[in-house]
């Protein structure tokens, strides 16, 4: 016999199922109540606005990149940079004294002697040039040259020294040593030395009535530059 009981006994409901109970809205579209669509579409949400945020983020760093890349800076010099950058002017060691013009009045000369391989001739005087010698006798750090030099006419003369200062672009004419008219005077220049910012010449002269044949006088000069010409300091004079 069927108990009646069994059949009346009322089935499980949905909170007893292993899967969300659903219903379905007019567009056929399922709606879960498990308590897990809301947090699901806030992490969505979340998710979606950090990766806009993220692709804003990219694009305007990308953007100043850019900018910067075709935009260079462009620095203006300090004043001193050109200054301590330039090129000082060539010292007269740069020169080519062997081949060079020069002004001199020797044997009453009058015209330029323009020196080709250390040898020039107006007009039957024959002007030669040596190996030049350098140091500073003006106290601008900068080297002047002494060239020693000899001229010859009817006779022979001895060797004197032209001094220069300046630079290779603009050597400037100092002087021209031994003088020639002065006393106990150095007629050829056999030594130079330059030292302590003292030019010394020191060779051989005549005494007076000395025949041109025979000097008779060891003679070293001394002299320093003033700010405007050479001074003869101090003269030693021997008998030979």
């Amino acid at each position: 016999m069927i108990n009646q009981n069994q059949h009346s006994r009322p089935r499980p409901f949905a909170h007893h199922l292993s899967f969300p109970a659903r219903f379905y809205l007019g567009d056929r579209t399922p709606a879960l109540f498990d308590g897990q669509s809301a947090p699901l579409k806030r992490t969505r949400r979340y998710g979606v606005a950090l990766f806009t945020m993220l692709l804003f983020l990219l694009c305007s760093c990308s953007g100043i990149s850019s900018s910067s890349a075709q935009t260079p800076t462009v620095t203006a010099p300090h004043p001193m940079s050109a200054a301590v950058s330039s090129t000082p002017s060539a010292s007269l060691t740069q020169v080519d004294w062997m081949n060079y013009t020069y002004t001199s009045s020797c044997y009453s000369n009058t015209r330029p002697f323009q020196v080709r391989h250390g040898v020039a001739v107006n007009n039957g005087i024959h002007f030669t040039v040596y190996p030049p010698y350098y140091g500073d006798l003006t106290g601008d750090a900068m080297p002047e040259a002494i060239i020693p030099y000899q001229c010859s006419g009817a006779d022979t003369g001895g060797k004197h020294v032209l001094i220069y200062s300046g630079t290779a672009t603009h050597p400037v004419l100092l002087a021209d040593l031994p003088e020639v008219h002065a006393g106990n005077t150095i007629d050829n220049v056999m030594k130079i030395s330059i030292g302590q910012g003292e030019l010394q010449l020191a060779g051989i002269g005549y005494s007076a009535g000395t025949p041109r044949c025979c000097p008779d006088l060891s003679i070293q000069n001394s002299y320093r530059w003033n700010g405007r010409k050479f001074v003869l300091l101090r003269s030693i004079v021997n008998k030979r």
